[in-house]
C-alpha cells in the first residue's frame, strides 16, 4: 500500500512536471524561437540594405572618378542647345553660313515654348535671297543641318529663277 502510494506520488508530480514543461515549452520558448526567428529576419533585411549601400557607395565613388571627363562632355552637348534667352550666337552662325554660301539672309524669331518630350525649342522662319544657283541654298541648308546647334527643318520652300534662287525655311531649334 505504502508502495501504491509512492507510486501515485511518483506520477502525480510526473504529471505535474510534464505539465510545467509543456507550460513552459509553449509560453516561454515558442515565443523566444518567434522572436529569434524575427531578429534573424531582421538581421538578413539589414545585411541586404547594408549591400546596397556598399554598392551605392562604390557607384558614387566611381561617378566621383569620372565627374571631370562627364562635365566635358556634358560641356559638348550643352553646347548643341541654343540660348533660348538671347540666341546671338546661333544667329551670327546662321549669318555667316549665308554669308559663305553667297546668300543674304533675313531671320525672324518666332515663338518659345516646351514641346511634347519637354525639350523647350524655339521657331524661326529665315528667308534666303539673291542665290545664283540652287545648289548655294542646298549647301546653306546642309551647314545648319549638320552645324553645330540642334535644329530640326520643319519647312523648305524655295523658287528658283534664271540665275536666281531664293528660299524660306521654317525652323525649330532646340535650346537650353
Amino acid at each position: 500500500m505504502k508502495r501504491l502510494k509512492s507510486v501515485k506520488k511518483i506520477i502525480f508530480i510526473s504529471l505535474i512536471l510534464s505539465a510545467i514543461a509543456v507550460l513552459l515549452v509553449l509560453f516561454l520558448i515558442i515565443p523566444l524561437l518567434n522572436q529569434i526567428k524575427g531578429y534573424s529576419k531582421e538581421i538578413i533585411s539589414k545585411s541586404q540594405e547594408l549591400s546596397l549601400y556598399n554598392q551605392d557607395r562604390l557607384q558614387i565613388r566611381e561617378f566621383n572618378s569620372m565627374k571631370p571627363m562627364l562635365s566635358d562632355q556634358m560641356d559638348k552637348v550643352n553646347a548643341v542647345f541654343a540660348n533660348a534667352d538671347a540666341p546671338i550666337d546661333l544667329i551670327k552662325f546662321w549669318e555667316n553660313s549665308a554669308g559663305i554660301c553667297g546668300l543674304s539672309i533675313v531671320i525672324s524669331p518666332g515663338k518659345v515654348e516646351s514641346n511634347q518630350y519637354g525639350w523647350k525649342t524655339m521657331d524661326f522662319r529665315i528667308e534666303l535671297k539673291n542665290g545664283k544657283s540652287f545648289s548655294q541654298l542646298l549647301r546653306f541648308l546642309d551647314r545648319i543641318e549638320n552645324g553645330i546647334y540642334l535644329v530640326q527643318v520643319q519647312n523648305f520652300l524655295s523658287s528658283s529663277a534664271e540665275n536666281s534662287a531664293s528660299a524660306v525655311l521654317n525652323i525649330t531649334v532646340f535650346s537650353k
